[in-house]
Order: structure tokens, then sequence, then C-alpha cells
């Protein structure tokens, strides 16, 4: 079976590798390190899960990690992340207030983003994100600009940092997208200590569905926003997958239509 599962894989992409180019959605599910900035609508929940292992040790020394968001209007959601990479568990819950959405024939998306991490003693974070699709044909660019209140753990000078990226995502057909990024914090003592965050993958969105698969491989920490940021060391390669989905939140009230009809 193992033989096979390459030559699987590859009967899977190939028909996707040989369509007709995308004309947009590019940057509409973001790239590893930059989430996108377009919300869920009105009583839709996201689910994003991902796995991110050190590439010498895979399957071992995993870095999983589960996003949950639950959009409340057009413009604000909640947002939920965790991570077991540490003990205890990293926790986060933030609001997302989306200020532009490229798809109301605005010149780009623009999304803002207040929260809270526990991470290593707890820190709050600002976070604000943008993103073109067809700047160039099929190509898609974001950019992130992130502050924390407080950093400890990768720098000898512990107190607030920032941190900007950006990222790229390029569509070879409908759905399916090579996608890659740079996110590095604003100080040189800790790039030169630890490095800076990368990535590069491959992103498939089956069309038609809420479904999407990324397979990615570069220096990155969990799918937190600090390893999002903060790169664990400077030499070990980490490979990972990340799988989202949105859906209509069950509990979410909804106005009910009813429709009188004569007899």
């Amino acid at each position: 079976m193992r033989r096979k599962l390459p030559w699987l894989l590859t009967g899977m992409l190939l028909p996707g590798l040989l369509a007709t180019p995308a004309a947009a959605f590019q940057f509409d599910y973001g790239t590893p390190g930059i989430t996108s900035p377009l919300n869920i609508r009105r009583g839709q929940m996201l689910m994003r899960m991902s796995h991110r292992y050190n590439a010498a040790t895979f399957p071992n020394d995993s870095a999983p990690a589960l996003n949950l968001g639950l959009g409340l209007s057009k413009q604000l959601a909640l947002d939920f992340v965790a991570s077991t990479r540490n003990i205890p568990l990293d926790g986060e819950l933030a609001v997302r207030y989306q200020l532009l959405d490229e798809y109301d024939d605005l010149p780009f998306a623009l999304t803002t983003r207040f929260g809270y991490t526990t991470h290593r003693g707890g820190s709050g974070l600002a976070e604000v994100t943008a993103s073109k699709n067809n700047l160039l044909p099929n190509l898609g660019v974001g950019l992130v600009g992130r502050y924390f209140t407080y950093v400890g753990d990768y720098t000898i000078n512990p107190g607030w940092m920032t941190a900007a990226g950006a990222g790229l995502s390029y569509a070879l057909s409908e759905g399916l997208s090579l996608v890659g990024d740079v996110v590095a914090p604003l100080d040189r003592s800790v790039i030169d200590t630890f490095g800076f965050n990368w990535s590069t993958g491959l992103q498939w969105w089956i069309p038609d569905t809420p479904h999407v698969m990324v397979l990615m491989l570069g220096r990155f920490g969990p799918g937190t926003t600090i390893g999002r940021t903060f790169s664990p060391d400077k030499d070990n390669l980490r490979v990972g997958f990340e799988y989202h989905a949105h859906f209509d939140a069950p509990f979410f009230p909804r106005r009910k239509l009813t429709i009188d009809t004569e007899d």
C-alpha cells in the first residue's frame, strides 16, 4: 500500500494540474503562516486542524493545533485556537473585525484581530491582515503585521514585540494553488538566535465543497499566532498538513421565514 500511495496522490492531483488556470480566489484561504483576512459569514463556523512535524524525526515531535471560529455578523467573528505543543495547553481567544471585503468591489481585503494568548505566561496580541487576489494573473498576495504585549521565551529582553510577513498564492488550476510565505519578528537578535519563519506548500480546495487541504514544509511552529510568528530553531526543517472547512453552526439563532398561501 505504501508503494502505491505516491501514484494515488499523483492520479488525484494530475487532473487539476492540467486544467485551465483559475481566475480568482488565490488568497481566500491564506497560507501556512498568514491566515486569510476574509471572515466567515454570520452563523457559520470555521474549523482548522493542523499537524506540524520535525522532518528529521517524522512522525514524532508533532505540533498539533485546532482553530475554531464563529461568524457573529458580516464583519465580526470570534476566534479560538488551542495547541498541545506546550504544557499547560496554549490557548488563544480573539475577535476579528473585517474592515474591507474585496468581494464588495473594494480594492483589497483588510481585517483586524485582537486577542489574548496563554503562551508562556500570557500576552495580548493585535494583528492586521490584508490580501489582494489577481494582483498579477492568477497571483494572490497577502501581508500581515503583528504586535505582542509580552514575549519572554524568544528574546533576552522580555517585553513587547512586533512582527511582519508577506505571502503569495499562485493558482495552478481551479482549487489548486502553490502557496508560500515569510514571517519574521522585527528584532535582529531574535532572528540571529532562532531564525525566521518561512513555508511553502500545495493548497487544494475541493471545488463546490467547504473542504481545503494544505501540505507544507518550512520552518515554523504550531498553528497558533505565536507559532506562525516565531521559529522554534534555525536548523530543523518541518513538514505538516492542514485541513479546514466551514459549515453552519447548529446552535446559532436564525430568523424563520413564513409564507402564507391561499388554499
